[in-house]
Protein backbone atom coordinates (compact mmCIF):
# COMPACT_ATOMS: atom_id res chain seq x y z
CA UNK A 1 0.00 0.00 0.00
CA UNK A 2 1.32 3.44 -0.89
CA UNK A 3 1.63 6.15 2.00
CA UNK A 4 -0.69 9.05 1.88
CA UNK A 5 0.82 11.99 -0.39
CA UNK A 6 2.48 14.35 2.00
CA UNK A 7 2.28 18.45 0.91
CA UNK A 8 3.39 21.85 1.93
CA UNK A 9 0.86 23.93 0.05
CA UNK A 10 1.16 28.26 0.38
CA UNK A 11 -2.06 29.22 1.90
CA UNK A 12 -1.09 32.61 1.68
CA UNK A 13 -1.12 34.69 -0.95
CA UNK A 14 -3.96 32.43 -2.15
CA UNK A 15 -3.51 33.01 -5.88
CA UNK A 16 -0.62 33.26 -8.18
CA UNK A 17 -0.37 36.47 -9.35
CA UNK A 18 -1.97 38.53 -6.41
CA UNK A 19 -1.89 42.00 -6.47
CA UNK A 20 -0.97 43.73 -2.76
CA UNK A 21 -1.02 47.57 -2.50
CA UNK A 22 2.36 48.72 -0.33
CA UNK A 23 2.16 51.13 2.71
CA UNK A 24 4.77 51.91 4.77
CA UNK A 25 5.31 49.79 7.73
CA UNK A 26 3.22 46.55 5.74
CA UNK A 27 3.42 43.33 7.21
CA UNK A 28 1.87 40.25 4.92
CA UNK A 29 1.24 37.17 6.29
CA UNK A 30 3.35 33.87 4.27
CA UNK A 31 1.46 30.72 5.22
CA UNK A 32 2.03 27.11 4.17
CA UNK A 33 -0.24 24.11 5.00
CA UNK A 34 1.61 20.66 5.21
CA UNK A 35 0.63 17.14 5.97
CA UNK A 36 0.30 16.35 9.46
CA UNK A 37 2.96 13.58 8.95
CA UNK A 38 5.61 15.86 8.69
CA UNK A 39 7.49 17.03 11.89
CA UNK A 40 7.57 20.64 12.85
CA UNK A 41 10.44 21.51 13.47
CA UNK A 42 11.71 25.72 12.06
CA UNK A 43 15.04 24.08 10.40
CA UNK A 44 13.20 21.51 8.01
CA UNK A 45 11.54 24.78 6.46
CA UNK A 46 13.17 27.10 3.97
CA UNK A 47 10.75 29.99 2.92
CA UNK A 48 12.88 31.88 0.18
CA UNK A 49 11.53 35.56 -1.37
CA UNK A 50 13.17 36.40 -4.33
CA UNK A 51 15.36 34.05 -3.75
CA UNK A 52 16.65 35.00 -0.44
CA UNK A 53 15.93 32.63 2.90
CA UNK A 54 14.18 34.54 5.76
CA UNK A 55 15.22 33.57 9.19
CA UNK A 56 14.14 30.60 10.68
CA UNK A 57 14.25 31.63 13.95
CA UNK A 58 10.85 34.05 12.87
CA UNK A 59 8.95 31.31 11.58
CA UNK A 60 5.59 30.14 13.71
CA UNK A 61 4.45 26.89 13.49
CA UNK A 62 1.00 25.53 13.97
CA UNK A 63 -0.17 21.83 15.18
CA UNK A 64 -2.59 19.95 12.93
CA UNK A 65 -6.21 21.90 13.27
CA UNK A 66 -4.50 25.21 14.60
CA UNK A 67 -5.75 26.88 11.41
CA UNK A 68 -8.67 25.16 10.46
CA UNK A 69 -10.17 27.75 8.37
CA UNK A 70 -7.52 28.06 6.10
CA UNK A 71 -5.74 24.40 7.00
CA UNK A 72 -7.95 21.76 7.77
CA UNK A 73 -6.88 19.11 9.25
CA UNK A 74 -3.11 20.39 8.15
CA UNK A 75 -0.03 21.94 10.63
CA UNK A 76 0.67 25.47 9.12
CA UNK A 77 4.33 27.37 9.30
CA UNK A 78 4.12 30.69 9.13
CA UNK A 79 6.06 33.83 8.44
CA UNK A 80 5.69 37.84 8.77
CA UNK A 81 7.05 39.60 5.66
CA UNK A 82 7.67 43.05 6.28
CA UNK A 83 8.31 46.34 4.19
CA UNK A 84 8.01 43.59 0.65
CA UNK A 85 9.75 45.12 -2.67
CA UNK A 86 7.74 46.42 -5.05
CA UNK A 87 7.11 44.66 -8.47
CA UNK A 88 7.14 40.77 -8.60
CA UNK A 89 8.06 38.98 -5.59
CA UNK A 90 8.49 35.15 -5.55
CA UNK A 91 7.82 33.18 -2.20
CA UNK A 92 8.44 29.68 -2.29
CA UNK A 93 8.05 27.46 0.50
CA UNK A 94 10.19 24.32 1.08
CA UNK A 95 10.36 21.38 3.43
CA UNK A 96 13.42 19.91 3.26
CA UNK A 97 13.73 17.14 5.66
CA UNK A 98 11.84 14.81 2.70
CA UNK A 99 13.81 12.88 -0.14
CA UNK A 100 13.21 14.86 -2.67
CA UNK A 101 12.34 18.18 -0.96
CA UNK A 102 8.59 19.30 -0.96
CA UNK A 103 7.87 22.93 -1.87
CA UNK A 104 5.47 25.32 -3.16
CA UNK A 105 5.82 28.85 -4.98
CA UNK A 106 3.44 31.54 -5.31
CA UNK A 107 4.27 35.05 -7.34
CA UNK A 108 2.93 38.12 -5.90
CA UNK A 109 2.97 41.26 -7.24
CA UNK A 110 3.06 44.57 -4.49
CA UNK A 111 1.61 47.92 -6.47
CA UNK A 112 2.94 51.02 -4.84
CA UNK A 113 -0.02 53.18 -3.10
CA UNK A 114 -2.51 54.51 -5.75
CA UNK A 115 -1.40 58.35 -6.97
CA UNK A 116 -1.06 60.75 -9.83
CA UNK A 117 2.55 61.53 -10.01
CA UNK A 118 1.78 63.96 -12.68
CA UNK A 119 -0.10 65.77 -15.46
CA UNK A 120 1.59 66.81 -19.08
CA UNK A 121 1.00 67.53 -22.23
CA UNK A 122 -1.93 70.24 -21.24
CA UNK A 123 -3.30 68.35 -18.70
CA UNK A 124 -4.03 65.49 -21.31
CA UNK A 125 -1.38 63.43 -20.41
CA UNK A 126 -2.20 61.54 -16.72
CA UNK A 127 0.78 59.41 -15.21
CA UNK A 128 0.70 57.25 -12.45
CA UNK A 129 3.00 55.20 -10.04
CA UNK A 130 2.50 51.74 -11.00
CA UNK A 131 3.25 48.08 -10.84
CA UNK A 132 3.55 45.70 -14.09
CA UNK A 133 0.84 43.25 -14.82
CA UNK A 134 -1.54 45.61 -12.67
CA UNK A 135 -4.80 46.32 -14.46
CA UNK A 136 -5.55 50.44 -14.07
CA UNK A 137 -8.88 52.79 -15.60
CA UNK A 138 -8.87 56.15 -16.29
CA UNK A 139 -11.76 58.01 -14.71
CA UNK A 140 -12.66 61.94 -14.94
CA UNK A 141 -15.06 64.37 -14.71
CA UNK A 142 -15.34 68.88 -15.51
CA UNK A 143 -17.52 68.77 -12.00
CA UNK A 144 -17.19 67.72 -8.86
CA UNK A 145 -20.25 67.34 -8.32
CA UNK A 146 -21.11 64.79 -10.53
CA UNK A 147 -19.86 61.43 -10.87
CA UNK A 148 -16.25 60.35 -12.35
CA UNK A 149 -16.90 58.45 -15.30
CA UNK A 150 -14.36 55.84 -17.33
CA UNK A 151 -12.80 57.39 -19.95
CA UNK A 152 -10.08 54.47 -20.53
CA UNK A 153 -9.99 51.09 -21.02
CA UNK A 154 -8.18 48.24 -19.15
CA UNK A 155 -4.56 49.86 -18.73
CA UNK A 156 -2.19 47.21 -17.95
CA UNK A 157 0.45 48.52 -16.09
CA UNK A 158 4.25 48.15 -17.63
CA UNK A 159 6.86 49.30 -15.11
CA UNK A 160 7.15 51.79 -12.37
CA UNK A 161 5.09 54.50 -13.79
CA UNK A 162 2.16 54.53 -16.58
CA UNK A 163 0.04 56.98 -18.48
CA UNK A 164 -3.03 57.53 -20.20
CA UNK A 165 -3.46 60.59 -22.89
CA UNK A 166 -7.32 61.85 -22.71
CA UNK A 167 -8.01 62.98 -26.18
CA UNK A 168 -11.00 65.11 -24.94
CA UNK A 169 -9.25 68.20 -23.24
CA UNK A 170 -11.67 70.43 -21.30
CA UNK A 171 -10.91 73.82 -19.59
CA UNK A 172 -11.28 71.87 -16.22
CA UNK A 173 -10.79 68.14 -15.96
CA UNK A 174 -10.29 65.90 -12.58
CA UNK A 175 -8.77 62.76 -12.84
CA UNK A 176 -9.22 59.56 -10.82
CA UNK A 177 -7.29 56.58 -11.23
CA UNK A 178 -8.86 52.84 -10.15
CA UNK A 179 -6.75 49.45 -9.85
CA UNK A 180 -8.64 46.97 -10.80
CA UNK A 181 -8.56 43.23 -9.61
Amino acid sequence: TLAPAQIVQIASPFTNGAVLTYSTNVTYLVQACFSATLASVKTNFNILINGVLQPQGDYFLQPAGGNQAVCPGLKTVQYNWNNPALGTNVIQIIYTNAVPPISDSRNLIVAPPLRISELASNNQLVIWDSAPGVNYQVLATTNLAQPFQPISDVIQGSGSSTFYYDPNPAAQKFYQVLQLP
